[in-house]
């Protein structure tokens, strides 16, 4: 594969598929079968299949054939995280947007990109660099990476074109998958922010330490994070992980950001959160619960933030969850059922898991438990996965059981009597934690320094 130019105007991509007889082609979205410039086999245009697919012929064992990606054109016309967006001479498009693949999904990619003197390609596939810290412009091309195709539907995300990109190394939870440490490349695209990149980079790095203090180390041991410069804006607005082919992150950021603006956000640590979840077909709201929950505490814990504040937050937010919990919905969609529904799901597990174990154990456990499983955000598991992985970390099936309770059986919950059993209760704004309620400790134990060690405020300059 090979960029036409720094500004990444065009992909052209050059495939050899081992095949003893034809092979299909399937774009994995709509923008892909719209800007594909030219599809050829031997200088030919390629049989199509039907609306939605090609075929290409196998010869001598091989399946061959050529095409043109007009990353321009697609970014124009889409514009999305999702689909492809520019940003001056950087385009950011996961992978589904501009690989075409086999039909197959057991299908092993091998990828190798090429780029003219100052463009370059970065996926989540590409292997960072030793060194703890180390700015790279315009990076030299990667060796061969690997895929398989039935990972494009969540491919990751990759950069092309004239971008700035950062490796740091942080330690990696026993848990994750893999060996060695955890290493995490920033991707910056074209138009810098009015931050300096080594500002970023620091705010990176510490959010960073403040997740892998809740997983005990860093959930993954590849990923990249892409900062995103939305113009003529400032603060972080929005955040997404995909997992297909390499853990990546995408945060938009605007490009008049201020650093007080960076630390009190939640978007980046949310989304790092996610890195150790599979994701769940049928437990959307299992995923975006836990992250909504655990982002909170975890900045507690790193002394970014103080119980009294987390504990309100939670006073405020988690009633708005309360009638998909107690009403049989929390297979919909909506901010309130899927963020705030899954986080009131996720603090009656962590307090059920700690009254069952004398608060020797928390939700933390049940998760580190998913992933020492095998899932992080590269695996795509079953609802059912997840329950008996944590059941089995935390033992007497507590979580299942509120899962049969709440979320099968939209069983009644008292809110008002949990807040008064783990002493929070409501003043003005803020709260009054009352320590000898009957689950203090339990409260005391969630936000408190139960996942390692302080992080702590980002002070520095």
């Amino acid at each position: 594969m090979s960029l036409s130019d720094p500004a990444a105007r065009m992909l052209t991509v050059d495939a050899d598929c081992r095949a003893t007889g034809p092979v299909e082609l399937r774009p994995r979205t709509p923008l892909l079968r719209r800007h594909l410039a030219a599809l050829e086999v031997g200088g030919r245009p390629v049989e199509a299949l039907d609306l939605f697919d090609w075929r290409v012929p196998a010869v001598d064992g091989h399946a061959r054939f050529a095409y043109r990606f007009d990353l321009d054109a697609a970014a124009a016309d889409d514009g999305s995280m999702d689909g492809a967006r520019r940003f001056g001479r950087t385009v950011v498009a996961p992978l589904r947007t501009w690989l075409l693949a086999p039909a197959a999904d057991g299908a092993e990619l091998r990828l190798r990109f090429e780029a003219p003197r100052g463009g370059a390609v970065l996926t989540g596939l590409s292997p960072a660099d030793p060194r703890p810290v180390r700015a790279v412009a315009n990076p030299p091309a990667p060796p061969a990476v690997r895929l398989r195709a039935n990972d494009l539907a969540y491919g990751g995300y990759a950069l092309l074109g004239t971008f700035r990109s950062y490796d740091f190394t942080l330690p990696a939870s026993p848990q994750a998958p893999g060996e060695g440490p955890a290493r995490i490349t920033l991707g910056l695209p074209d138009p810098p922010f009015a931050l300096s990149d080594e500002e970023l980079l620091r705010w990176v790095i510490r959010s960073a330490e403040v997740v892998a203090g809740y997983w005990d180390g860093m959930p993954t041991r590849r990923s990249l994070f892409v900062l995103a410069p939305e113009p003529m804006s400032g603060g972080v607005m929005f955040g997404r992980v995909r997992g297909g082919g390499g853990t990546t992150g995408f945060i938009s950021l605007g490009e008049f950001t201020e650093r007080e603006q960076l630390y009190r956000s939640w978007e980046l640590i949310h989304e790092m959160m996610h890195l150790g979840n599979p994701f769940l077909r049928d437990g959307f709201w299992f995923m975006e619960g836990f992250a909504t929950y655990a982002e909170p505490v975890a900045r507690a814990r790193a002394g970014w933030r103080s119980a009294e504040d987390v504990w309100a937050e939670f006073l405020r937010g988690m009633p708005r969850g309360l009638a998909a919990m107690t009403g049989g919905r929390m297979g919909g969609r909506g901010i309130d059922t899927v963020y705030w529904g899954g986080a009131l799901f996720m603090l009656l597990a962590d307090v059920a898991i700690r009254v069952q174990s004398s608060n020797r154990l928390g939700l933390e456990d049940c998760m580190r438990a998913v992933l020492s499983s095998g899932g992080d955000a590269a695996h795509r598991w079953r609802l059912d996965q997840a329950l008996a992985a944590c059941d089995r970390a935390t033992g007497g099936g507590a979580v299942s059981r509120l899962v049969q309770r709440h979320i099968h059986s939209a069983h009644p919950l008292d809110l008002e009597a949990l807040w008064r059993d783990l002493g929070v209760i409501g003043d003005g704004d803020g709260v009054t934690l009352v320590d000898d309620a009957p689950l203090a400790a339990i409260r005391r134990a969630i936000t408190g320094t139960a996942g390692g060690p302080k992080v702590g405020p980002p002070r520095e300059g």
